[in-house]
C-alpha cells in the first residue's frame, strides 16, 4: 500500500561546551524566539567550592551553544558568592535570571539581559519568602515564586524594578510558566490546583482536582 504520511523529522543532538563545574542539582532549559538558554544549577558538594550556576546559550535553535558561566552578577570578596537558581528567557534577545546570594541571611533579585544572555544588570530584590521559581517575558511580564505556605507569587510589568502580588492565587507552588506573553499556568505545591491566566497575570482563575 502507498504511504500516505511522512515519518517525524529526528532530532539532531548537539554537543554542549564540557561542563566543569563539579556536581549540580538540575538544569533548566527555556527559550524565546530562536534563541534558547541552559541554566546548569550548582552545587558544593564533590569536591566544588561553590555553587554557582553555568549559562549555556544558542542563538541559532540550539545547532550552536556557548559556555557563559554564571550569569548572576558577583558582589565580590570571599563571601560575595552569587547562585542563579532559575531562568526565564523573551523574545527580541531578552533573558532574565534569578539569583541569590549563598551567604545567609541569602538575599534574591532578578538580572536582566537585552544582548542575548552576554551581560546582566542587577535590579531590585524580590519580594516575598524563599523565591525560587521563574517565568515570563523581561519586558512584558515576570513571575517569581516560592514554596512558602503563605502568598508565594508576584508579579512585575518592569522587568522586576517593581512587583506586585498575583491576586487570587494562594499558598507555595511547584510550577509557573507561560505559553504566550498572554497566558500562563501556575500549579500548587500539592499538585491539586491550577491557576490560568490569559491577561498577562493581571487575573487568575483556579481549578482544583477533586
Amino acid at each position: 500500500w502507498p504511504c500516505c504520511c511522512r515519518p517525524a523529522a529526528r532530532a539532531t543532538p548537539r554537543p554542549l561546551p564540557r561542563y566543569v563545574g563539579g556536581m549540580t542539582t538540575g538544569a533548566q532549559l527555556t527559550r524565546g524566539g530562536h534563541d534558547a538558554y541552559l541554566l546548569v544549577l550548582g552545587h558544593p558538594a564533590g569536591g566544588a567550592q561553590v555553587a554557582t550556576s553555568t549559562l549555556y546559550r544558542s542563538t541559532d535553535d540550539g545547532a550552536t551553544w556557548s559556555d557563559r558561566g554564571e550569569p548572576c552578577p558577583q558582589a565580590g570578596g570571599p563571601d560575595g558568592e552569587v547562585d542563579g537558581v532559575a531562568i526565564a528567557a523573551g523574545g527580541a534577545d531578552r533573558v532574565s535570571v534569578l539569583c541569590v546570594t549563598r551567604q545567609a541571611p541569602q538575599q534574591r533579585f532578578v538580572a536582566t539581559s537585552s544582548d542575548h544572555g552576554l551581560h546582566f544588570a542587577v535590579l531590585n530584590p524580590t519580594p516575598g519568602d524563599g523565591a525560587g521559581l521563574l517565568a515570563g517575558d523581561p519586558t512584558t511580564v515576570l513571575l517569581v515564586a516560592g514554596q512558602s505556605a503563605g502568598p508565594a507569587v508576584y508579579r512585575s510589568v518592569d522587568a522586576g524594578r517593581t512587583w506586585q502580588l498575583a491576586a487570587g492565587v494562594t499558598g507555595g507552588v511547584s510550577w509557573v510558566g507561560f505559553e504566550s506573553r498572554t497566558d500562563g499556568r501556575i500549579v500548587s505545591a500539592d499538585g491539586r490546583r491550577i491557576w490560568t491566566t490569559h491577561d498577562a497575570g493581571a487575573q487568575w482563575t483556579a481549578f482544583t482536582f477533586r
